[in-house]
C-alpha cells in the first residue's frame, strides 16, 4: 500500500510534464498520458484556462483515470497528480 500524504509530498515539488488544451482529452493525449505513467510511475498535468473553463476540472480528471487505468491522487488548482497502479503492488 502506499502512504498518500508522502506521494502527495512528492508531486508538490513535479513540474507539469504534460499540457491540455482546448482540444480536450484525444485519444493521441491519453496515448501519451498512460507512456509517461508507465515511465515516470507520478505524474503532473496542467489543464490550461481554456478546458478548465468549459467543464469541471475533476470530471476531466476521472475521465483520464478511467482511461488511463490509473490512480487519481489529486486535483489542486489546475493541475492533475496521476499515479501508476504498479506503484501500489496493483
Amino acid at each position: 500500500m502506499f502512504n498518500l500524504d508522502d506521494i502527495k509530498k512528492t508531486a508538490h515539488n513535479l513540474k507539469p510534464i504534460l499540457h491540455i488544451g482546448k482540444k480536450g482529452i484525444t485519444r493521441p493525449l491519453i496515448d501519451e498520458i498512460r507512456s509517461l505513467i508507465n515511465k515516470k510511475k507520478l505524474i503532473k498535468i496542467k489543464l490550461n484556462k481554456s478546458i478548465s473553463s468549459l467543464r469541471d476540472r475533476k470530471e476531466l480528471a476521472n475521465e483520464i483515470v478511467s482511461k488511463c487505468d490509473c490512480i487519481l491522487i489529486n486535483v489542486i488548482g489546475n493541475n492533475i497528480v496521476l499515479l501508476s497502479k504498479g506503484k501500489n503492488g496493483n
